[in-house]
Order: structure tokens, then C-alpha cells, then sequence
């Protein structure tokens, strides 16, 4: 029988009509789960002629049929391969053809590609509808001993390029993450876990196999809304998440104008991307539950953790969870000593198994048996982690390393703003200079109070020299910020919209 399907019957055993997912309101319990799954099965393997340790393509939104296909490909020995709903043709033709894809699976609207291309033909392109399956099904549970090391996932994971990197995930490393979690945050078969990530992202997917594993209750929703958000925690009693920090970000807007209840969460985490000290501190003043913070990738999962409390330093984002080994990576390719900078590295059993078909991106990846992150940051004498934002998005001016992040976290102080990234802009003299894209409330904001503000509070190298005004950020659907689209489209508007754009010039010493 395979791992993850044996595991998960163990988690409920005897509860077989407990709810196992809740999804726009319409719930299954687990031994419905298990019979649609059998009859999806049942469907691949005959109609589609489905075998085992075929790649399988998803292009669905988070739906019951997602959650069945991940069962049964865990049960078959099948690799599946999600892919954004929202994906351009070109760019979905083009990652399919990279693909050893035989099928792919989507919903009927999606089905007939414009232009479809020539070398698609030999891929089958299905829908499914486990409303409109028979009855006729097929057992899980087939005896495959390899199961625990098969790929179960291929992530596809754009990093700050926009090249797609199949990560790939193994069932058995798929299991680790979601017990790790279970552990790290106390979740067991009486917690309801809301689930509001794209599930072919793998904080979706652990969040989903953190449930099942445990026993407990999934609650899909099929896409992020924070007045949705709100109420689904409310009315269904939601007691666990993991959130994408921009998703919390939200969460002060909106209790600014409703009364939003979140009596019922044990335990809140916010990953994806870092929060800024400003909204923690709200946050920890607006929750009453546990409010967790944890760092780490889609190739290791999490690295690191830090419970907040009112008395808790903040700028770190904790220390390395059970399991887990965090070094720092110098400059000249040794360990860096306590309190000194690098690159953040790490040694895990929850770790990928590699790019698929990259063999040498995945050697470049790694330094003594330890994944690099691409990250900067410095470990301190107790072992916490300070994170100081991605080497390639470092700004070198005037042969200064300037760090973005921390000319976001001041001007996400001020009322004036609702987001800000800083990043490079090239300059003849210095090479780059700081630029800042901001977002702001009010359309007539008053850069020259921003830049007042900031001639007050950073150093020389650190002002910015440019503001770009945004309307809308480009960001994955995570909601972490693209920056090297950020940059692209900043020089559009400069050259479309100088209205947009003000300079300010000042004499780096």
C-alpha cells in the first residue's frame, strides 16, 4: 500500500464520516474523498489509459478534482505537474514541451488552446467531473514499493528570473514537510486548517497533506478574498493557516472598517515572504492565538521559525526547526562566524530532489551537501537567523552593498503608503542608485516629504534616488513582488509617464 494513502487511513481510522475537505461550502468526508478518488482512478486508467509513472499535467483551480487527482497519483505512482491556471499559451505550450507530459488535465473551458501548437498533439487533454463519474471504481492502495521516492510533485518555480525550474518532490519528502509542520505547530485530527494559497503551490499542498495526515478538517477556498477569508475562519471555526505575508498585510485594512473574528484560531504562520516589523507589530496586537513566522523555499520547505510575543525581538526570523542545519556561506566559500554576513544555506531531509532534466543548476545549487538559498543574511551567537533579502537584489552603489529590505521596512512605516519596493536603477557615475516604486493611498502624495523622511533616516548610499508610482505591483500569486518585472515596467512608465516618475539628486560621499 503506498505511504501517503496508508498514513492518511491511519489518521482516520474509524472516523470514516468525519469531513474530510470543505470546498465552497459543499463537504465530503473521508470515505466519500476516498470513493471519488477510487472513481477518478478508475476513469484515468481506462479512459484515458493512464499508467503508472506517467507525468500528469494540472491546469485546474483549487477544486475537489485537484485534491482527487493528488490522491490517486499518490496511489498510482504518477508525477503530476500544476501549472497556473492563468498561465499565457505560449508560456504553458512551451513548459509542456520541456516535459515528459502525456496528459493534461483542465477544466472544459480551457481545453481548446488558441493556436494550438504542433507539438502538443501527442499529449491528451481531458477534463474531469467528479459529479459526472460512475460508479465503477478502482481500489486504492496498490502495492508499490518504490513509492516513497518517487516523484510525486514537479513545482514549477520561476526564482527572480522568470526561467521555470521544476522542483522536484518525492512522495516520502512530501510526507516529511507535512508531519514537520504537524509537529512544529502542534496540529492534530480536531484542528480545521484553512487553506487559501493556489494549490499548485507547495505551501497549499503541505497545508492540504498537514490536514489529511492528521485527521482533521480542510477548508479550500477556491481563491483568496479577505472579507471571504475573514468569514471562513468565523462561521467554520477555523482553528489552523499558513498565510502568505501579503495576505495578512490585508488583514489590518480590513479591521480598520469591520470587526473581524478570530476567536476560533489556535495558531496563525505567516509564510512566502517576510513581513515588515510595522505590520508584526500590529498583528501581535490585533491576535490572540499563536502568531508564527517561518523562512525557507520551495526546494527545503521551512528552514526556520520564531513564535512572536509583545516582548520578542523582532528583526529575526528565528532558528532552525528540528532536523534542520542553517549556516552561512562567506564570500570566499567557507562557514561565516557568528554575526557575519552571507549567504543562508541549508542542510535538510525535507529536500528536493533536484531540477528535473537540469542536472547542472541543481549542482550549482548546492555547497557541501547544503542547498543555497540565494538569500543574504547572519546567524547570531544564539543561533537566530537575520534575514537581509536576495543577493541578486542587492543595489551596489558606489561600490556600497545597499539591502532593499531595509529601505522597504521604513517607508512602510509611513500612512502615506500602502506597499513600497526599493531596487536598482542604473546610474553612468555610480553604477546603480536606489529607486522606490511606491503605491500610495492618496493619488497627490508628497515625495518630497518621503524624501525628507528618508534623508533623515538612512545613510548616503541608502537614499533613493528615484520614485516610480505604481498603480498595481506585478506579483506571483503568492503575492510576492517580481522585481525584476518591477524593474522592467518601472522604466516604461519613466519613459511613457514622466509624470509618475520624480528625482532626487544627492552627493554620495
Amino acid at each position: 500500500m503506498s505511504r501517503l494513502i496508508h498514513q492518511i487511513q491511519q489518521a482516520y481510522l474509524g472516523q470514516e464520516n468525519k469531513i474530510a475537505v470543505i470546498i465552497d461550502d459543499k463537504r465530503y468526508s473521508y470515505a466519500e474523498l476516498y470513493e471519488r478518488a477510487e472513481q477518478v482512478k478508475y476513469y484515468l486508467t481506462t479512459e484515458l489509459q493512464v499508467q503508472s509513472d506517467d507525468f500528469i499535467g494540472i491546469v485546474l483551480p483549487n477544486n475537489l478534482e485537484f485534491v482527487l487527482l493528488t490522491l490517486v497519483a499518490a496511489d498510482m505512482n504518477l508525477t503530476l505537474v500544476p501549472l497556473m491556471t492563468n498561465t499565457p499559451v505560449n508560456t504553458l505550450s512551451n513548459t509542456l514541451k520541456s516535459l515528459p507530459i502525456k496528459h493534461v488535465i483542465t477544466e472544459p473551458f480551457t481545453k481548446n488552446f488558441n493556436n494550438y501548437p504542433d507539438h502538443l498533439n501527442n499529449i491528451s487533454i481531458s477534463s474531469i467531473n467528479s459529479d459526472e463519474l460512475t460508479q465503477k471504481r478502482t481500489a486504492l492502495g496498490d502495492d508499490f514499493s518504490d513509492s516513497h521516492n518517487k516523484a510525486l510533485i514537479l513545482t514549477m518555480t520561476s526564482g527572480s528570473t522568470g526561467n521555470p525550474k521544476p522542483i522536484v518532490l518525492t512522495q516520502g519528502v512530501k510526507i516529511e514537510r507535512a508531519k514537520a509542520a504537524i509537529k512544529l505547530y502542534n496540529v492534530t485530527a480536531s484542528d480545521i486548517t484553512l487553506i487559501a494559497t493556489p494549490l499548485y503551490h507547495s505551501l497549499a499542498e503541505r497545508l492540504l497533506f498537514v490536514s489529511l495526515l492528521s485527521g482533521g478538517t480542510a477548508v479550500i477556498m477556491s481563491k483568496f478574498d479577505i472579507a471571504k477569508w475573514v468569514e471562513r475562519i468565523s462561521t467554520l471555526r477555523v482553528t489552523f493557516t499558513i498565510a502568505v505575508s501579503s495576505q495578512l498585510k490585508q488583514i489590518i485594512n480590513y479591521q480598520r472598517n469591520y470587526d473581524a473574528d478570530f476567536s476560533t484560531l489556535r495558531c496563525l504562520v505567516s509564510s512566502s515572504a517576510l513581513l515588515d516589523t510595522h505590520t508584526k507589530l500590529q498583528l501581535i496586537e490585533l491576535l490572540s492565538c499563536e502568531f508564527h513566522e517561518c523562512y525557507g523555499t520551495s526546494e527545503i520547505a521551512i528552514a526556520t521559525n520564531v513564535k512572536f510575543s509583545p516582548e520578542k525581538s523582532l528583526p529575526t526570523v528565528g532558528t532552525a526547526i528540528e532536523g534542520v542545519d542553517v549556516k552561512i556561506l562567506a564570500p570566499n566559500g567557507g562557514f561565516a562566524n557568528e554575526n557575519s554576513q552571507g549567504e543562508i544555506i541549508c542542510k535538510t531531509p525535507m529536500m528536493f530532489s533536484g531540477y528535473f532534466n537540469l542536472p547542472e543548476k541543481t549542482r550549482e545549487a548546492f555547497h557541501d551537501g547544503y542547498f543555497k538559498t540565494g538569500d543574504l543574511g547572519y546567524l547570531d551567537e544564539k543561533g537566530n537567523l537575520f534575514y537581509l533579502g536576495r543577493s541578486k537584489d542587492v543595489i551596489i552603489t558606489g561600490g556600497i552593498n545597499v539591502y532593499p529590505n531595509d529601505i522597504d521596512a521604513l517607508l512602510n512605516e509611513l500612512d502615506e503608503i500602502n506597499e513600497c519596493y526599493a531596487f536598482p536603477m542604473q546610474d553612468e557615475r555610480l553604477g546603480e542608485v536606489v529607486a522606490v516604486a511606491l503605491k500610495p493611498k492618496l493619488k497627490d502624495i508628497n515625495l518630497k516629504k518621503i524624501s525628507r523622511y528618508c534623508m533623515k533616516n538612512l545613510s548616503d548610499a541608502q537614499q533613493p534616488r528615484h520614485y516610480v508610482i505604481f498603480d498595481e505591483f506585478p506579483k506571483t500569486a503568492l503575492g510576492k513582488i517580481e522585481r525584476y518585472k518591477l524593474e522592467e515596467l518601472a522604466n516604461k512608465i519613466i519613459e511613457q509617464d514622466p509624470s509618475k516618475h520624480t528625482s532626487f539628486n544627492y552627493q554620495v560621499n
